[in-house]
């Protein structure tokens, strides 16, 4: 009796939503494929800026990884938690928040982010959290700048990668 009862659910749904909205609704709970969003992303960032308080311009490299997973599939959003990594300093830990994408004729996939570092530094300006654009090339890649005028210049490409794509990251720039 359970069973009919999730197929009737199941095929009320289908008609309601249409078979393609139902099959990308069903889609956001498995796990993501190199062709989607959901997943783990790794890459470079370049950091260009005004480092407070003393105003002077840093140029900095940074290695970046964050876990996409579906926040909100009737908005098609997405969130995570990550890590940054920027040269000479330690790993900070960073939430994605409301990330969605937008199909622009001609342009592509966009989409508008925010990056928050956690936990904020005490005392410190925060000039790494933000509001974040970029493209979304499926299967390929995601590229990523600030899309706000406070705090540092970033911009970089992440691909779909591993822990130990981003640890070997991370090695390569300590290195340099």
């Amino acid at each position: 009796m359970t069973v009919l009862i999730w197929l009737v659910l199941l095929a009320g749904a289908w008609l309601l939503l249409g078979p393609k909205t139902m099959m990308t609704h069903l889609r956001s709970f498995m796990p993501g494929t190199s062709g989607s969003l959901k997943g783990e992303w790794v890459g470079h960032m370049d950091i260009v800026g005004l480092d407070n308080p003393f105003h002077q311009a840093i140029s900095k490299e940074a290695v970046i990884r964050f876990r996409l997973s579906t926040t909100n599939f009737f908005l098609g959003n997405y969130g995570g938690t990550g890590e940054i990594t920027i040269a000479g300093e330690p790993a900070q830990t960073i939430h994605i928040g409301k990330l969605s994408i937008e199909e622009r004729p001609g342009e592509g996939q966009h989409y508008r982010t925010s990056i928050t570092v956690h936990p904020r530094r005490s005392g410190q300006d925060d000039a790494l959290s933000g509001f974040f654009a970029g493209t979304f090339n499926a299967g390929e890649s995601l590229s990523i700048h600030r899309d706000d005028t406070d705090g540092y210049e970033m911009k970089g490409v992440l691909h779909k990668g591993t822990d130990d794509d981003y640890t070997n990251l991370v090695q390569q720039m300590k290195k340099q």
